[in-house]
């Protein structure tokens, strides 16, 4: 089966947000295609379980009534192999590759790849179902990557062992500070983050710095954060995001990842 990608660099960035979650050779993931786009469910267990699941309209199955679903053990692979695309072509340019069931292929002007695609078993420990659990919304802010980065950027001016990231609500604005409050000698920076807040928040929530920066997986300037709970004592953050740009073209995000003790 023919798979489309609607331009070449849309779809290096994509390929370049899923390399941020699973970057080892031997992680992988699931790619689910049909004719309006493809989703990739992600569970990334190295930073406590978090979930992520992004949706592109950038790849697409050519034909409208098939999909098709491949898995691929090495995103970086992956990734390279349609930079080299990207500095062959136009980065603006779409394009065609073939997809069986042993691998994915390319070969046009001379330019050319074959890459082994995978059982799904071998991947499955990276791939998510959806949330069955019912989560309850408590509050939600709006945030952006740019500010999500700069708070991460701050860890140079801490000197603790572990950072953690604190939330809470200081007047209007809800504040993102780097602190490891378990420790008595430590040091903390504090800014800003949001001041578009609803709802109603525990005195403060915390996440491991990995989490955090995973919630600015795509560049974008809105990004909306969500304290769900389960149950009375549970707490999770669900983060969505979108990127789009004049023609359409879109990646979406959410991510779904627990709380941790401050």
């Amino acid at each position: 089966m023919k798979l489309h990608v609607s331009s070449i660099n849309e779809f290096v960035e994509f390929l370049g947000t899923i390399v941020k979650i699973v970057p080892g050779i031997d992680q992988g993931c699931k790619f689910i295609c049909d004719s309006a786009g493809t989703d990739v469910k992600i569970l990334n267990t190295e930073t406590g379980f978090v979930r992520v699941f992004l949706k592109t309209n950038i790849l697409k199955t050519s034909s409208q009534k098939e999909s098709l679903t491949f898995c691929f053990k090495s995103i970086p692979t992956l990734y390279k192999s349609f930079k080299l695309l990207q500095s062959e072509f136009s980065g603006t340019d779409s394009l065609h590759f073939n997809c069986t069931e042993s691998n994915i292929s390319f070969n046009e002007n001379g330019v050319k790849f074959k890459l082994s695609t995978v059982k799904e078993e071998v991947v499955a420990k990276f791939v998510t179902e959806d949330i069955k659990t019912k989560l309850s919304e408590l509050c939600h802010f709006d945030t952006s990557s740019e500010k999500i980065q700069k708070l991460i950027k701050l860890s140079s001016i801490t000197k603790n062992a572990e950072n953690k990231v604190y939330l809470y609500i200081e007047n209007t604005n809800v504040i993102g500070e780097l602190d490891d409050r378990s420790n008595s000698y430590n040091d903390s920076v504090g800014i800003p983050i949001s001041n578009s807040f609803a709802g109603q928040m525990d005195s403060v929530i915390v996440s491991s710095v990995d989490n955090f920066r995973i919630f600015s997986i795509i560049p974008s300037e809105m990004i909306t954060v969500k304290i769900m709970s389960v149950g009375n004592d549970k707490r999770f953050f669900l983060v969505e995001s979108k990127l789009e740009n004049s023609s359409g073209a879109f990646i979406t995000a959410k991510v779904i990842a627990p709380s941790i003790k401050g």
